[in-house]
């Protein structure tokens, strides 16, 4: 997950081990980053990306409406490999939530990526993603609530103090 956080210039890392209440145990990874938006209409942005994720046959993808706009969910599983050139190597299928915000106040693309082998748990996990992407805010002056307009780090601080509120 590290290594991914690093390739992927993510602000945020979380990493989620505990027990339910049924006494099973549960585990799920989050990755919080901004990527570079270039379109500034921000329907514009999440229908390209609505349908450029939607080519792939295995992703189950949604337009979404939060405070900050538009957006773009996606769910899917996939399957981590320990070894990826053996075929034998153990597995673990995994299921993955994606939620994808265009900010283009900021210019800026929010992506938090959730991933969890814990299957029955997914429908807690991406409420919490959903609660997460419905409580950003952005103000008109395009900074996140409560930063300094006077310092684009302080922007992205901003969004990560909201993803940390609601991962910890």
């Amino acid at each position: 997950m590290a290594q991914l956080a690093l390739a992927e210039k993510s602000f945020y890392a979380g990493f989620c081990l505990d027990e339910t209440p049924d006494g099973r145990m549960t585990t799920a990874s989050l990755l919080a980053r901004l990527d570079p938006l270039d379109e500034p209409d921000a329907e514009l942005s999440a229908r390209g990306l609505f349908e450029t994720l939607s080519v792939k046959p295995n992703n189950t993808v949604e337009e979404i409406r939060v405070p900050a706009g538009p957006g773009v969910l996606v769910l899917c599983g996939v399957t981590w490999q320990s070894d990826p050139q053996d075929d034998t190597a153990p597995s673990l299928p995994l299921a993955r939530a994606d939620v994808f915000l265009p900010l283009p106040r900021m210019g800026r693309l929010l992506v938090l990526s959730l991933t969890t082998p814990s299957l029955p748990d997914l429908p807690f996990y991406v409420a919490l993603l959903s609660k997460t992407a419905h409580d950003l805010t952005v103000s008109s002056s395009g900074a996140m609530a409560g930063s300094s307009p006077d310092s684009g780090d302080e922007r992205r601080g901003s969004i990560a103090e909201d993803v940390r509120a609601d991962f910890g």
